[in-house]
C-alpha cells in the first residue's frame, strides 16, 4: 500500500480527500508523514514533540479536508503546516532549539523560504523605518556595517552611552514588534 501513495498525484489525493475519502487520506499520510517527521526531528530532536506535531498536522488535515486551500503544492503546504506547529511549540517553550543543530540544517532553501526571508527583512526595514532617526541610523550603523559602539560615538559626535541606549531603545522596540518574526525567521532559515 505504502507504493500506491505514489501512484495518484497529490493533486487526485486532495480532490479525494475534501470528498471524504478516508484512504486518499491515509495514501497522503503514507506519502508525506515519515519525511515530515525527519524535517522536524532535523530541527529540534525531540522524538515525542515530532509525532505529536505531525499527529496533530494530519489531525487537522483531516478535520479542515472539506475547506482546503491549497494554493501552491501539497508538499509546500503539509511542510508550511509542520514548521508552524514547531514554530508554535518553540513560542510556547514546550520545547528548546539546539542552535548548534539548525546551523548544520543551512543546505539549502526553497524559493518559498527565500520569499518568506525577503518578506521578513522587508518588516524589518519597514520597522527600522518606525524607530527614531537617530536610533535607526545607530542601529544599523552597529549591526549592518558592523562598527563599534565607540566608532559610531565618534562619527556622529555622540557620546558612547547614548550610543549604547540608542541600540538598546532599538533593540528593545525590534524585539516587541519582531518577535514572532524572529522565530519564524530562524524556522525558516533552517528548517527542511
Amino acid at each position: 500500500m505504502h507504493s500506491q501513495a505514489f501512484i495518484y498525484s497529490d493533486d487526485e489525493l486532495i480532490i479525494r480527500l475534501k470528498n471524504d475519502d478516508s484512504e486518499a487520506f491515509s495514501l497522503l499520510y503514507q506519502k508525506y508523514a515519515s519525511s515530515l517527521y525527519y524535517a522536524c526531528y532535523n530541527l529540534i530532536r525531540n522524538k515525542a514533540e515530532c509525532e505529536d506535531a505531525i499527529q496533530d498536522l494530519f489531525s487537522d488535515l483531516w478535520i479542515k479536508r472539506s475547506a482546503l486551500n491549497i494554493n501552491l503544492s501539497l508538499k509546500g503546504y503539509l511542510y508550511t503546516a509542520a514548521r508552524n506547529r514547531i514554530l508554535m511549540r518553540i513560542r510556547s517553550h514546550k520545547i528548546m532549539v539546539n542552535l548548534d543543530e539548525i546551523a548544520a540544517l543551512t543546505n539549502s532553501r526553497t524559493a518559498d523560504d527565500q520569499l518568506m526571508e525577503r518578506e521578513l527583512k522587508l518588516h524589518l526595514h519597514k520597522e527600522l523605518a518606525n524607530l527614531p532617526v537617530k536610533c535607526a541610523q545607530i542601529f544599523t550603523l552597529s549591526r549592518n556595517k558592523q562598527l563599534s559602539n565607540k566608532e559610531i560615538a565618534i562619527q556622529l559626535n555622540l557620546s558612547i552611552k547614548t550610543v549604547e541606549n540608542q541600540i538598546t531603545i532599538a533593540i528593545r522596540r525590534l524585539r516587541s514588534t519582531m518577535r514572532d518574526f524572529i522565530i519564524l525567521l530562524f524556522v525558516i532559515l533552517f528548517f527542511k
